[in-house]
């Protein structure tokens, strides 16, 4: 499929008059580092949410309180494939709505909710699969939005680079951290629910940063 696509013309002209960057990481780090820390934080909750809620919380539930191991399993399961089923018509809204709008009402949504949906499933088992599938719809959120964000963040000579450099360095980290700050929460907390403050703190950093992606974005026309 990707053979078969042709380039955008902005990547064509680029093309056409030679103007490619030989070291893209030095130099949009030289002259992007501050679109390049707006890239971190708004990453910041779409890898925390989604190392929390498809790899951390099944094993948390499953091998530390207990739960039925096939139930979660099995209700995690299906609210990934209800979010893969979502994320296109969600996109689809984010381009006539915005995606900074929406990029704010799910960091927002995920201060409001995270709590409530991690208490419900912990001491209102039986309704497990429906606040799991709370939080696969506010993971599909920032997966319908985030990528376009950060697209349109990077100039076009180093975007690709820059933004695959980001993108998965903040889910490394960020999302590869998920298992020690929470149980390192948990354990301080002495609560079950102690967990859920790192992807809160997530959102609350992402929320913060996207106020800095208009004005950074229309620095990025204005030199392109």
């Amino acid at each position: 499929m990707r053979r078969n696509m042709s380039e955008p013309p902005a990547f064509q002209q680029v093309l056409k008059t030679k103007s490619t960057v030989h070291n893209p990481i030095l130099t949009s780090y030289q002259s992007q580092w501050r679109e390049c820390l707006v890239a971190f934080g708004l990453t910041f909750l779409p890898a925390t949410a989604f190392y929390y809620v498809f790899m951390f919380l099944p094993n948390y539930l499953g091998s530390i309180l207990h739960f039925n191991t096939s139930k979660v399993l099995g209700d995690n399961s299906l609210s990934l494939l209800r979010r893969l089923c979502i994320i296109p018509f969600l996109g689809l809204a984010a381009d006539k709505i915005g995606g900074v709008r929406i990029a704010r009402i799910y960091c927002i949504l995920f201060l409001l909710l995270s709590y409530p949906l991690l208490y419900g499933i912990i001491y209102h088992s039986t309704f497990m699969n429906t606040f799991i599938s709370g939080f696969a719809l506010l993971t599909a959120l920032n997966a319908a939005t985030t990528p376009g964000l950060l697209v349109n963040l990077f100039k076009l000579k180093t975007r690709c680079t820059t933004l695959s450099f980001t993108f998965n360095l903040s889910f490394g980290v960020f999302g590869g951290l998920v298992p020690l700050i929470s149980f390192f929460l948990v354990s301080k907390c002495e609560s079950k629910l102690a967990s859920i403050y790192y992807l809160m703190f997530s959102a609350m950093i992402s929320l913060i940063t996207s106020f800095f992606l208009k004005s950074t974005r229309s620095s990025i026309r204005d030199q392109e």
